[in-house]
């Protein structure tokens, strides 16, 4: 007999139990006394801070509070994917077009073809021409700010790159040049007949005018959600893929082409780095090439030392000046004994010998560079990791701090290695140049050798931290 049946008083009593709405509720740990406690995502609370804590946890166990997870906006997201749109802007496909489009131009407008825009609008626009428009002054304005902007060279590719905010180099916006960036980090401007432009910067930069892909790559999203079952609550995790979108047979054949015209003005800039640095160096040696033929070589070799100790004095200031002054000088000394070893011994032995060397130096630098890197990638992982789990304003400094050290320990080891690569080349057309006598190039070892010695040189004070400041040259050595 059921109890539909059966009449009220056969109905046994049971208890009630009160539900609650089916929700995902995120998991975080308490960074006081690491209770893994689970919290349900409140709305957005009104005007949230992109970057910034919208809300704050407390544990249940210990009552402390901590920051919640940081706020990203969604419409600051590319769409489809969610991945960030482009940085920077080239001059074909401008990060803003707003001052292109007052002046009823395209982009690839000529700066005849502006000049003619900006006329007819002066004056169609002007002011007196529109006595009773009351915004004819301020649109009369902003027509002379965009023609003020795109008629001179400097500024339109600067607004092409960081649009409106291209007067302060896009600082306002979150975005730097990076160029600018690692020219001044590692040498600035006295360093460039040196070891020319370092193209991480450029590399970096090419990277931020990239536009999104338009392949939808492979996510999972994993989410920790709490459901009620009878006998008690189940944490479940629930993964979440989105599909690879794929490419079409025009968009690999213009991706395709994309990379191969970047490899090229890749090798190019390679090139023309290279000769410039060639043709400085070559002229650098012959201080010493040109007086050593005449005889009395030990006081030839002393008056160089002097003029490139003064020259080594002057570099020793800038950012990073010790550190790179020690990088190009060793490589320096290395090719310069690689050539006279190869000369000194049968059958070029020596040479090998400095070869094999070398080739180990390479390997111990990029494997080097690849852990600063991984360790870098460790540190943004923990980072990520906290503020996602909710994080107290001290440990995030605290690995705010770390990130920037490893960062630019980072930065420092991948342009070394890349500074090492365009002086061993510089190194083996100065010593192999067409057109020179044995005798002739064995002074520029010898010559190179000497340059090297007097950038090795080059030491920190005692006790100096920072990259280069405070450095002193050993005068014994030069």
């Amino acid at each position: 007999m059921s109890y539909a049946q059966a009449g009220p008083s056969s109905v046994p009593k049971l208890p009630i139990i009160d539900t609650r709405k089916k929700a995902a509720y995120t998991t975080s740990t308490c960074p006081y006394c690491k209770t893994e406690v689970e919290y349900l995502k409140p709305a957005t609370s009104s005007n949230p801070i992109e970057g910034k804590p919208s809300f704050q946890l407390r544990c249940a166990a210990c009552q402390e509070t901590w920051n919640g997870p940081v706020y990203r906006d969604p419409s600051k997201r590319a769409a489809g994917g969610g991945r960030a749109g482009r940085s920077i802007g080239t001059d074909e496909k401008p990060l803003e077009t707003e001052y292109y489009d007052i002046l009823g131009v395209k982009p690839n407008a000529t700066e005849e073809e502006i000049k003619k825009a900006y006329r007819r609008l002066a004056i169609k626009c002007h002011p007196d021409k529109n006595p009773n428009d009351p915004n004819a002054e301020e649109t009369f304005k902003r027509i002379a700010i965009a023609y003020s902007t795109l008629s001179d060279a400097d500024t339109r590719h600067k607004y092409n790159e960081f649009g409106s905010k291209a007067g302060k180099g896009g600082e306002d916006g979150g975005v730097v040049d990076p160029e600018a960036v690692f020219s001044s980090l590692f040498g600035g401007e006295k360093f460039a007949d040196i070891i020319g432009t370092i193209s991480l910067g450029q590399e970096m930069k090419a990277a931020m005018q990239e536009e999104p892909e338009e392949e939808e790559e492979t996510e999972e999203a994993s989410q920790q959600v709490t459901t009620n079952t009878q006998g008690g609550s189940t944490s479940t995790t629930v993964s979440e893929k989105k599909k690879k979108k794929e490419l079409t047979p025009e968009q690999k054949a213009r991706k395709a082409e994309i990379e191969r015209k970047q490899t090229s003005e890749r090798n190019k800039a390679r090139e023309e780095r290279v000769s410039k640095l060639v043709t400085v160096l070559i002229r650098k040696l012959a201080i010493y090439t040109e007086q050593a033929q005449q005889g009395n070589v030990a006081e030839v070799a002393k008056s160089c030392r002097a003029i490139w100790t003064i020259e080594a004095e002057e570099l020793r200031d800038e950012s990073y000046g010790v550190e790179l002054l020690n990088v190009v000088g060793a490589t320096y000394m290395a090719k310069a004994k690689h050539h006279q070893a190869a000369l000194g011994t049968p059958w070029g032995i020596g040479g090998w010998f400095h070869s094999a060397k070398n080739t180990a130096h390479i390997m111990g630098e990029t494997y080097g560079t690849v852990r600063a890197a991984l360790e870098l990638k460790a540190v943004f992982e923990e980072l990520q990791n906290a503020e996602t789990n909710g994080i107290t304003e001290e440990r995030k400094k605290e690995l705010e701090e770390k990130a920037a050290t490893k960062g630019l320990a980072a930065l420092f080891k991948g342009a070394k290695l890349e500074v090492e690569s365009i002086i061993r080349e510089v190194c083996d057309r100065v010593l192999s140049e067409r057109g020179h006598t044995e005798a002739q190039l064995e002074r520029r070892a010898t010559a190179l050798m000497i340059l090297g010695e007097v950038y090795s040189a080059v030491k920190k004070d005692p006790g100096q931290g920072g990259d280069a400041e405070y450095v002193k040259i050993d005068k014994k050595s030069g």
